[in-house]
């Protein structure tokens, strides 16, 4: 499955971008760096985690005090996923 079918540039960018991370990320750090709104960067996350599920991986966690970010179980298989994508 293509993820560039499935999700817009901004959605595999902000995926990458939490890839990397061992931490949560807020939202608002997401916005501004993307140059997004909350909301956008909210919608960008419903997305990502319907790529995630069909791709039978974890959901973003998402928890509106800390941020967002992968379950460290899954960064092999996205990274491997996105990697046969390009």
């Amino acid at each position: 499955m293509a993820y560039n079918y499935l999700l817009g540039k901004r959605c595999v960018e902000i995926l990458k971008y939490i890839l990397y991370l061992d931490s949560y990320v807020k939202i608002n750090e997401l916005s501004s760096h993307f140059n997004a709104s909350r909301r956008s960067i909210y919608y960008d996350i419903s997305k990502i985690n319907e790529w995630l599920t069909s791709n039978t991986l974890s959901p973003l966690l998402l928890d509106r005090s800390k941020g967002v970010m992968l379950k460290s179980s899954d960064v092999l298989s996205i990274q491997n996923l996105l990697a046969l994508d390009q």
